[in-house]
């Protein structure tokens, strides 16, 4: 509400300056830090093509001229874009350079205006600092210019002042020339063109109307390039940036910086497809099932299906499809001619043929091989295509170098084995090679054994029957009579130079050799030795028991019977054999710490 109040305090400013001015008369100009105000009247039949501008260099920069390159060319008092940066016009002939200044707005009435019927007219333009609309989400880049045309000493405005609704050239519509900065025109210089990889931002010009009764700024639909335009002022080269706006109706406008849509248009909402085209549908880069840029096995997937075969409906490419793209091949059986599609792959991209070729080099093929007529091609999507050989063919090594497969010859092989032998090997033989090792491994673990039984014999040679036999002092009486005693528990016969015994004697003799008897039953021939009972000298030679028990019992070393009265040879042996023994220990040690350093 305080813009509208503030825009109709300016129009009646405006009429108010002029209200005794005459057609043609001076026009009358009103400056102020918020606004600017410029308002001139003007006959009905100077309306068409009439120009007004704030900018008091406009004459000699041709700002009111619609083709400016022209004017400055024919007048030499200025230069236009590229042409100002010849040297001429780069420093004006005194080194000081090119200075950019904030231009005033220009207006250049359509040059086909309407029929009106007033005879004269007011035309007031003007320029409002910053943008009175900030309601609006538009960003403006320069201030709010106005232009308004209205009959002479009255309110009524013209809004519409060319010759129909929509205008058919630039003489229908009126110029306005909005003034840049230079740094927001060299800005909008960068990017000109929007790309699928970056968006242009380009100058829009705005106006403010209704749209669905709604007020906002409305977007002029052309692109508009900045314009540098330098004139020579007393040796000082002065530029300025301006943006030519295009409109058939008055009112405020403005310009802003708007994002340009692929088609060119500024605010436009034509984007890019996936195939980088734009207002596109994702059909020149998708494959028959309609995904763009999809990639399978290596191949990028479209429709052309690498030309030899369709999408013919389905969601992959059919090779051959409508018989086209085949070649007539003999059949590997029974050499007729027949047809077969060579080409295979997601993309119809790879070729096989069962035929042998010289070459198979094919054009916008991946893969190239064939069968060498001993085989036919296996049907796939993905990855090498192979060849099924018939039997008795194969590859040969340089298969995969040459293309050229199942061109190999196989051995025959022989005749299938019968299903007992063949049993007999898978089952029967690998039993027995267990049984053989078993055996092996017996019969190594009893020579192992024997080889054990021999060292010890041999220690007994060395040791046990070289040992001096005991004495019978040495056994001692009371061993001896055990030893009668023994004897006579043995032969179940009593000594005859016995003396007699008394009853209670004989008793207790009679008891005693019951459990003498008694234990020789319960008692095994085995007697063992501990070598523990020695003393620590006595039992450096480290010999294993089991060694002396097999020297005690084994008869085959037995030294001669002893032929003594009423004693048992078994015990003297015994006897014999265990103090041997001692001694022999006791002489081994000794010899085995002298050879010990």
């Amino acid at each position: 509400q305080r813009t509208t109040i503030l825009l109709e305090m300016l129009n009646t400013i405006s009429a108010v300056s002029i209200a005794n001015a005459v057609p043609g008369g001076k026009a009358v100009e009103q400056f102020s830090p918020q606004a600017s105000l410029r308002t001139s009247t003007v006959s009905q039949a100077a309306l068409s093509g009439h120009s007004s501008t704030l900018d008091d260099l406009a004459p000699a920069l041709c700002l009111e001229d619609l083709d400016v390159r022209s004017c400055c060319q024919s007048s030499g008092t200025c230069c236009y874009q590229d042409e100002c940066d010849l040297p001429a016009w780069m420093d004006g002939g005194n080194s000081t350079g090119q200075v950019f200044r904030l231009a005033n707005i220009t207006v250049v009435l359509p040059q086909n205006i309407r029929e009106l019927e007033a005879p004269a007219y007011d035309l007031a333009i003007g320029t409002v600092v910053g943008n009175p609309f900030k309601g609006q989400a538009i960003y403006t880049l320069t201030d709010t210019h106005l232009v308004h045309v209205r009959v002479v000493h009255s309110s009524e405005e013209i809004t519409d002042l060319a010759q129909g609704y929509v205008p058919r050239a630039s003489a229908d519509t009126m110029l306005v020339r909005v003034p840049l900065t230079n740094e927001v025109a060299r800005r909008l210089l960068d990017v000109q063109q929007t790309t699928p990889d970056q968006e242009a931002v380009v100058a829009t010009c705005l106006r403010w109307g209704l749209v669905d009764e709604t007020p906002q700024w409305i977007a002029e639909e052309n692109v508009k390039l900045p314009q540098k335009i330098c004139t020579n002022n007393a040796g000082t080269v002065e530029c300025v940036w301006v943006v030519d706006c295009q409109w058939r109706q008055t009112g405020f406008m403005s310009v802003t910086e708007a994002v340009v849509d692929c088609a060119g248009r500024p605010l436009g909402t034509t984007i890019f497809d996936s195939c980088q085209v734009c207002d596109g549908d994702n059909s020149t880069c998708s494959g028959c099932d309609g995904f763009p840029n999809a990639v399978y096995d290596g191949q990028v997937l479209d429709k052309g299906c690498s030309g030899h075969g369709t999408c013919a409906g389905g969601p992959s490419c059919s090779c051959c499809s409508d018989g086209r793209f085949q070649v007539a091949v003999p059949d590997v059986t029974t050499g007729d001619p027949v047809s077969e599609c060579p080409w295979f792959g997601i993309m119809c991209h790879r070729f096989c043929t069962s035929s042998e070729v010289d070459s198979v080099l094919y054009e916008g093929a991946v893969q190239s091989i064939h069968c060498s007529g001993k085989g036919i091609c296996r049907p796939t999507t993905a990855g090498p295509v192979q060849c099924d050989c018939v039997t008795g063919y194969g590859d040969a090594p340089d298969a995969a170098r040459t293309g050229a497969h199942c061109g190999l010859l196989l051995p025959v092989p022989a005749e299938p084995m019968d299903e007992t032998m063949k049993a007999f090997i898978q089952i029967g033989v690998p039993i027995m090679a267990v049984c053989c090792c078993c055996c092996i491994g017996i019969w190594m673990f009893a020579m192992l054994k024997r080889k054990q039984m021999k060292k010890g014999e041999l220690m007994v040679e060395e040791t046990v029957l070289k040992l001096p036999m005991p004495t019978v002092e040495e056994v001692g009486a009371e061993a001896v009579e055990k030893a009668k005693l023994e004897n006579e528990a043995l032969s179940g016969k009593r000594d005859p130079n016995a003396p007699p015994r008394r009853p209670h004697e004989e008793v207790e003799y009679s008891r005693k050799l019951e459990q003498l008897r008694k234990e020789r039953a319960n008692q095994t021939n085995i007697i063992k030795f501990d070598i523990s009972e020695l003393s620590p000298e006595e039992g450096a030679l480290a010999v294993p028991e089991a060694v002396v028990s097999g020297f005690i019992t084994t008869s085959k070393y037995e030294p001669p019977p002893d032929t003594s009265p009423g004693i048992d040879p078994g015990l003297v042996q015994t006897f014999q054999r265990l103090g041997n023994f001692k001694e022999n220990l006791k002489a081994s040690a000794a010899e085995e710490r002298r050879k010990t350093p």
